[in-house]
């Protein structure tokens, strides 16, 4: 779905490994022999081990012309998904490896790959040492999560094809534990990739609410601010407003899971926008979206705290 010049793949790189000093650590990486669990809150991460976090992921099969940048998508798959995060014992994040079929990628700085802070704490990234493989992730202490992660990636970056993934990763609030009453507002970001109608791929990056009413069954989502990045033509990230990939969608309580539709503000684009609640007690909520029209595709994923 994207592809950018070999410059911003190297700008990217330098930003990650010049940042990253402070956030891992160069030394660790395998997961060989280190304690491995499921994950249950960023506050229960100890040094020295391995987490696994279950969650969904969205993804398509992309192909790009390398002199013009255009770019093709095919239709998006859905499925679950995996991600094991390794912790070296001064619990820096040093792999970060994800099971999701054909979407799969695994960063590790053991093989010389590059993990670290991108955007102050509020963005984290990873590039692979061949510089094919990409990613981006909320970071939980930048926008207050305790429960959950969400991303996107790139596979094949810069070889003329590969696959564009988003994710949403966390601990879900079991079904008894969701309320039966009651509104919450829930705030916090987005983040999608986005082909449009001439096949120009961008990066766009959003604030998300997300209004749930217990007691009726129902939800809003919607996304606002939303900044892209134009990602053939910029040898740097150079982001510009563009409300028109604003988002607006509603939907349904499904258990702990809510399950709506959902279409751009001003770009002829629809879909579907699935999510499910984080937390011991629902204090958080994560999801998906995937859109198509006349005017493109645009895929993403969000997250929001109480």
């Amino acid at each position: 779905m994207l592809t950018r010049s070999i410059g911003t793949a190297l700008v990217l790189t330098a930003a990650v490994m010049a940042l990253s000093g402070g956030g891992c650590s160069s030394s660790g990486g395998g997961g060989g022999g280190l304690p491995i669990r499921q994950f249950t809150s960023w506050d229960g991460i100890n040094p020295g081990e391995t987490v696994v976090i279950n969650g969904n992921v969205v993804h398509a099969n992309y192909q790009t012309d390398l002199n013009t940048g255009v770019t093709n998508a095919d239709a998006t798959q859905r499925r679950a998904a995996e991600a094991r995060l390794t912790y070296d014992n001064n619990s820096n994040l040093v792999r970060v490896d994800i099971d999701a079929g054909g979407a799969s990628v695994d960063f590790n700085e053991n093989q010389g790959d590059a993990i670290g802070l991108v955007f102050g704490n509020l963005i984290g990234g990873a590039i692979s040492a061949n510089g094919e493989e990409i990613g981006l992730w909320a970071e939980p202490d930048g926008l207050g999560f305790n429960y959950q992660t969400f991303g996107v990636w790139l596979t094949g970056y810069n070889t003329g094809a590969g696959v564009a993934a988003a994710g949403s990763f966390g601990a879900r609030t079991p079904d008894a534990n969701v309320p039966g009453a009651g509104v919450l507002t829930y705030n916090g970001a987005a983040s999608g990739f986005a082909v449009d109608a001439a096949g120009i791929p961008f990066l766009v990056l959003s604030s998300s609410e997300v209004v749930v009413d217990f007691g009726g069954g129902t939800f809003t989502f919607v996304t606002t601010g939303s900044l892209k990045d134009n990602l053939v033509d910029a040898s740097e990230f150079a982001f510009v407003g563009d409300p028109n990939f604003n988002l607006i969608g509603n939907g349904d309580i499904v258990a702990n899971s809510l399950e709506g539709n959902v279409a751009a503000a001003g770009y002829n684009l629809a879909g579907d926008v699935d999510a499910w609640l984080y937390g011991v007690d629902a204090s958080e909520v994560g999801g998906l979206f995937d859109l198509v029209g006349a005017d493109g595709r645009y895929v993403g994923s969000f997250g929001a705290v109480d």
